[in-house]
């Protein structure tokens, strides 16, 4: 996919990222969390936000939110297309 992750952070709030440098190549990118523990409250929360920046100053902002149940639960989110 050619993207990295920077700061897979398990100890608390986040965030996280994922980012691509430069153009996307690997079309549809499938979106999925892995959500790593619940925490003290029974449930865990978050959204996962898509940033998409074209190169010439253009900004587009999606956001994904999810509730999970169990520890170490991956959630399907979704796809970026073309």
């Amino acid at each position: 996919s050619g993207g990295e992750l920077y700061g897979d952070v398990t100890t608390g709030y986040g965030p996280e990222c994922f980012a691509i440098e430069g153009k996307p190549n690997a079309y549809p990118y499938e979106l999925e969390i892995h959500y790593y523990s619940r925490g003290p409250m029974g449930y865990g929360m978050g959204q996962l936000e898509v940033l998409e920046h074209d190169g010439e100053g253009h900004l587009t902002f999606e956001e994904r939110p999810y509730v999970v149940m169990e520890d170490g639960a991956y959630v399907k989110l979704g796809t970026v297309a073309d």
